[in-house]
């Protein structure tokens, strides 16, 4: 029979609610103040006099948004940044956790690697030695400058080397009994049987490349190819964005866009593509951090 908490068990669960809905609304306010403001006018936009709701509903701020052909270009750019980032970070990781997940005897070299990749993890060359090698073998000002660089990733290996070492070696003992060899066993058994682990991986991937705004602030000079956060780094520094919009009647235009109202619906466009993809993941992503960290 489970025994009624005591008050000051209540207590403590109460405060807990409390402190978590403070940080829940710490978390939610700013983005519902964005929408609200890319919904209002320019009038009330302009004089910071909208909070949490719209005020002179309108959606022109999306309109004008949407009409700038830059926009498009960014996620464009951005979509084919997060696809192909991804698939090459997950590949690349995928194929070295696995004979780093093999025990010190029958992968010998496993200790330096992961030394190395822990060296990795704790230090970093520095800007200008990484933008010197980068000219060197040629990346600069191309697309890979913006995948490949972050591709190889010592985080996102350990904890799929963790996750591997916890899989069950019966499996793994009866399949080489059949005759598997390790890619039957890699692509047969232990990718099949991690998809918590690797959708948890892959959404840090596809967050992490998707927020990213100064890789290609510093790699790429044409900014045809700037994916969508370093397009909003630019887009929210012009003094009058207004300028970027083809208008027709100017009057009307001032009256319902202003440059706050763009820069706020610009922003909430922004957040839809990654807002849609992380309900599909979010299920696989506790339990892909938990069984990727119990064991070292």
């Amino acid at each position: 029979m489970v025994q009624d908490k005591s008050i000051g068990s209540r207590l403590f669960d109460w405060s807990n609610v409390f402190l978590l809905a403070i940080l829940g609304l710490a978390c939610l306010l700013p983005f519902v103040h964005v929408v609200a403001v890319s919904l209002s006018s320019s009038g009330p936009a302009s004089a910071n006099a909208v909070t949490f709701w719209p005020k002179d509903f309108t959606l022109e701020n999306y309109s004008a948004a949407t009409s700038n052909p830059r926009l498009w270009n960014a996620f464009f750019w951005s979509i084919m940044r997060v696809v192909v980032g991804t698939l090459l970070t997950l590949s690349i990781s995928i194929l070295t956790a696995y004979p780093m997940s093999r025990d010190s005897n029958v992968f010998r070299a496993r200790t330096v690697f992961v030394v190395l990749f822990l060296f990795a993890m704790l230090f970093d060359s520095g800007i200008i030695a990484r933008f010197a090698v980068i000219r060197m073998i040629g990346l600069y000002d191309t697309f890979w400058v913006l995948v490949v660089p972050g591709a190889f990733s010592p985080w996102i290996i350990v904890l799929l080397m963790n996750f591997f070492r916890n899989l069950p070696k019966e499996m793994e003992e009866a399949a080489v009994i059949d005759g598997a060899n390790h890619f039957d066993i890699l692509f047969r058994i232990y990718i099949p049987l991690s998809t918590a682990a690797i959708a948890t991986t892959g959404l840090f991937t596809m967050v992490g490349l998707w927020n990213d705004w100064f890789t290609a602030m510093l790699y790429l000079r044409s900014p045809d190819m700037y994916p969508l956060q370093t397009y909003l780094q630019n887009f929210l520094n012009i003094t009058n964005i207004r300028e970027l919009f083809s208008m027709g009647d100017v009057e009307t235009f001032i009256k319902l866009v202003s440059n706050r109202g763009l820069r706020t619906a610009t922003l909430a466009l922004s957040l839809i593509p990654i807002m849609m993809v992380y309900p599909l993941l979010q299920r696989y992503f506790v339990k892909g951090i938990v069984l990727g960290a119990v064991k070292g």
